[in-house]
């Protein structure tokens, strides 16, 4: 590193010394300047994780070290009249934290092209961080929850007894009734009798206990909602908790909600040998699934960890793909994105984030799901026009190739890389030809939320229609 200079001591920080530097405000540190144990700073030195200074930190999440006559007062305040949220909490310190994006390693290869990545995605997922007072008064927030909406809220709460009051707080503030809370780490133990009311008002409580001191998952689940405990998936394991629900929803299909918490220091084998089960099972029954919680495991690592491969390809593997996308437990010395909410679906605009709060160090997550019929106007889909494509002719034209000169085209026989390059522009170029990009029109898309209508229905709804 340039020798440059400590922003606590203001002295030289030297090639010879321990020295960190904050990834939000590009400063250095000496070891001694920070809160940092020896232990902990070889570890940020052998590992490519985030590291945020106290003086980056104390911006971004000013509650942490509010002393209690500060507490009282922040406790009085009303965040439905006013946002005093809004003008402590730096919006871009939160945003400039690191991001999960599966397409960004895609996007990375210049091999590849953009267009042929997520054809039939709507969009980009609208993520963002949110206080309680910027979720009730957002107007992208307050748009999206509309009839035709589902939205749900996980929380790891580190305890629900102990953390109930603050917890109910906070719902109150965001000025929302969640159709399903999830809850992680709520330290219910099994055959182990509640002290503390934790009855929500309009909601009734459902647990999946642990046999440890720590874990635990729960729902909140609306009075107004019907709903079936899925017995065959849930589960209490020494390696995580597992609680799912099937929600009944009139004229569109049931949803499946599902929790889980994965103790940290157990093995992630038995954890995915379960998800990939679980998930398989709900997509053979077609019907569409939120799966939360807290998985302890950190999605930032993906490209660098195995075990994080395999648990997002898991996954994935069955369309279930993460809904948010920055860290969501944020401590003195890493951030980290562990909580997550899964959707398998890709034909519904979704809109999530995180609230920042501090009642633990992990952040709450939301989602809000709506169904096609409600795209923004400025909405664009596009996808391949296969109507005109003719086999024979494409079939054709491959057959008459001379592959020596696509593949070895300015590049020597041991560039396999290039070799591939060559190959596949040559091939996209040919498919694009015969079978061209197009955008879909909205009418098109409408039909696309509906894949079960065939033509022949449509056909049998028109003559209804008419004879009606």
């Amino acid at each position: 590193m340039a020798e440059s200079l400590c922003r606590n001591c203001l002295k030289q920080v030297r090639n010879n010394c321990r020295g960190i530097q904050c990834d939000i405000c590009l400063q250095w540190f000496h070891l001694k300047c920070t809160v940092l144990s020896v232990k902990e700073y070889n570890y940020f030195s052998k590992i490519n994780d985030l590291w945020l200074c106290l003086f980056c930190r104390k911006d971004a999440f000013p509650f942490y070290a509010l002393n209690d006559h500060e507490l009282v007062e922040l406790n009085a305040f009303n965040s439905n009249t006013e946002c005093l949220c809004s003008d402590n909490i730096s919006k871009l310190k939160l945003e400039s934290l690191p991001s999960f994006k599966l397409s960004t390693f895609i996007n990375n290869n210049p091999r590849l092209s953009s267009i042929d990545v997520d054809l039939q995605l709507p969009s980009v997922t609208d993520f963002s961080y949110y206080t309680t007072h910027e979720f009730h008064s957002s107007e992208q927030v307050q748009s999206s929850l509309c009839e035709k909406s589902f939205s749900t809220l996980h929380f790891n709460i580190r305890s629900l007894s102990a953390n109930y009051e603050a917890f109910a707080e906070m719902l109150s503030d965001m000025n929302h009734s969640f159709p399903i809370i999830g809850l992680s780490e709520t330290k219910i133990k099994a055959e182990v009798a509640q002290y503390v009311n934790i009855d929500l008002p309009g909601y009734e409580f459902l647990s999946q206990p642990t046999f440890s001191n720590a874990g635990g998952v729960g729902f909140y689940i609306r009075n107004d909602l019907i709903y079936t405990k899925r017995d065959d998936l849930c589960c209490t394991q020494h390696e995580f908790e597992s609680l799912w629900v099937e929600i009944e929803v009139p004229h569109q299909h049931n949803i499946i909600c599902g929790v889980i918490y994965r103790h940290p220091q157990e093995k992630l084998d038995k954890t995915l040998n379960f998800l990939y089960q679980a998930t398989e099972k709900i997509s053979k029954e077609g019907k569409f699934c939120l799966l939360m919680g807290d998985f302890n495991v950190n999605l930032l690592n993906y490209d660098s960890h195995s075990a994080t491969e395999d648990f997002v390809n898991t996954l994935g593997s069955h369309a279930f793909h993460p809904q948010i996308l920055k860290p969501t437990r944020i401590t003195d010395h890493s951030a980290t994105l562990i909580d997550n909410i899964f959707f398998n679906s890709l034909e519904h605009q979704v809109t999530c984030g995180n609230i920042v709060c501090d009642i633990t160090d992990h952040l709450p997550n939301f989602t809000i799901i709506n169904k096609l019929s409600t795209l923004p106007k400025n909405f664009k889909m596009y996808k391949r026009d296969y109507s005109n494509l003719n086999n024979l002719a494409l079939l054709s034209e491959l057959q008459n190739v001379n592959w020596d000169e696509v593949l070895y085209s300015e590049c020597e026989f041991t560039d396999v890389s290039l070799m591939f390059q060559n190959f596949y522009v040559f091939i996209s170029d040919k498919i694009n030809k015969h079978a061209p990009i197009r955008k879909v029109t909205r009418k098109a898309i409408k039909l696309l939320s509906k894949p079960w209508v065939t033509p022949g229905i449509r056909t049998s709804i028109k003559i209804k229609e008419k004879l009606y």
